[in-house]
C-alpha cells in the first residue's frame, strides 16, 4: 500500500514513464523514468545503477541477501534516485543534462558470483516546444512575402507550416522554418499556421492570413504594359497601313486622270490634223459720241 501511495504521489506531480533497454527513449524535462531490470528470485544478488556516457558515474547499487538490502546512493543523486519494487530503478525529475547512456548491471551470488546480467538504455531528454512566433516581411507593394517561424528554444526542433484556404477545404504542408509566398499568384485567401515538433512535444502558431492585394500587383501591371505595347504596336501597323493604302490610292487616281487628260488631247490633235477648219471673221462697231 505505501508503494502504491507512492507512485500515485510521483505520477500526480510529473508523468512516468518505463524506458526500453536497447532503444532510444524521449522524454520530456520534469518527467519520472523506470530503468526496469526484472524481478529476481535469487537469494543473494546486486543490482548496479551506473552512467556510462558523457560522463562514467556509479549512481547507486543495492545488495540484496534475503531480506536485507544494503544501498550506497552516489550524493548528486540521493533525492532522485530509489529502487521500485526490486524491478526497476527509478531516476525521478528528469533534467536536460541526464541525457546519456545508462547501464544496469544484475550480479547473481551463490558463495561466489554466479553470473550477470546487464541492460543498456539511451536517454534523450528534450524541453517541451513553446508556442511558435511568426514574423511577417512584406506587403503588397513587394513581389512576395516571407513568413519566418521560431520558438525559444530550438533544441531538435522541426518547423512545419500548414496552408488552409479560409473555407478549410483545402490544405498544403510544407518544411522549413522560412515560407516564401508569392502573394501575386494568389486568387484566394489563405491561412497559414507554423507548426514546431521535436520528439516529444508539438506546438501551433496562431493562425495568419495574408490578405489579397486590391490594386495591380507586380506581374499584373508587366502583362498589362506587355498587351499595351503589343496593342500599340498593332494600332501603328495599321496607322501605316492605312497611310500606304491612302496614298497608293492617291497616286492611282492621278495616274488615271493625267492619263484621260492625254487621251482627250491626242483626240483633239488627231481631230485638227483630219479636219478642214474655216476661219471665221467677227466685225465690231463701235460708236463714238462727240
Amino acid at each position: 500500500m505505501a508503494l502504491i501511495s507512492a507512485l500515485y504521489l510521483i505520477t500526480a506531480s510529473g508523468s512516468l514513464t518505463t524506458l526500453t533497454p536497447g532503444t532510444v527513449n524521449n522524454v520530456t524535462i520534469g518527467e519520472h523514468v523506470l530503468f526496469p531490470f526484472g524481478h529476481q528470485n535469487a537469494a543473494h544478488y546486486e543490482v548496479i545503477f551506473e552512467r556510462e556516457s558523457p560522463i562514467t558515474c556509479k549512481i547507486a547499487s543495492w545488495e540484496f541477501i534475503r531480506s536485507d538490502v544494503t544501498k550506497s546512493i552516489h550524493q548528486l543523486y540521493e533525492e532522485r534516485v530509489e529502487m521500485d519494487s526490486n524491478s526497476s530503478v527509478m531516476l525521478r525529475t528528469i533534467q536536460k543534462n541526464d541525457s546519456g547512456d545508462y547501464n544496469i548491471e544484475i550480479n547473481h551470488f551463490m558463495s561466489t558470483l554466479k553470473g550477470s546480467d546487464k541492460k543498456s538504455f539511451a536517454l534523450h531528454v528534450f524541453e517541451m516546444v513553446s508556442q511558435p512566433v511568426v514574423v511577417t516581411d512584406g506587403n503588397c507593394s513587394t513581389q512576395n512575402i516571407t513568413l519566418s517561424c521560431s520558438v525559444p528554444i530550438e533544441t531538435s526542433v522541426v518547423f512545419h507550416w500548414e496552408k488552409q484556404s479560409l473555407s478549410r477545404a483545402a490544405k498544403d504542408m510544407y518544411n522549413g522554418r522560412i515560407l516564401v509566398i508569392d502573394h501575386n499568384m494568389k486568387e484566394e485567401q489563405y491561412v497559414y499556421v507554423c507548426i514546431a515538433e521535436n520528439p516529444v512535444s508539438k506546438a501551433t502558431s496562431e493562425e495568419v492570413k495574408i490578405r489579397l492585394c486590391n490594386l495591380f500587383n507586380f506581374k499584373d501591371q508587366i502583362q498589362l504594359w506587355m498587351f499595351s505595347i503589343i496593342g500599340a504596336s498593332i494600332f501603328l501597323l495599321i496607322l501605316i497601313l492605312i497611310i500606304c493604302c491612302f496614298k497608293t490610292s492617291r497616286k492611282a487616281s492621278c495616274n488615271e486622270l493625267t492619263n484621260e487628260a492625254k487621251q482627250e488631247n491626242n483626240e483633239e490633235t488627231a481631230i485638227y490634223e483630219h479636219e478642214l477648219i474655216e476661219p471665221t471673221y467677227t466685225t465690231r462697231i463701235e460708236t463714238r459720241t462727240f
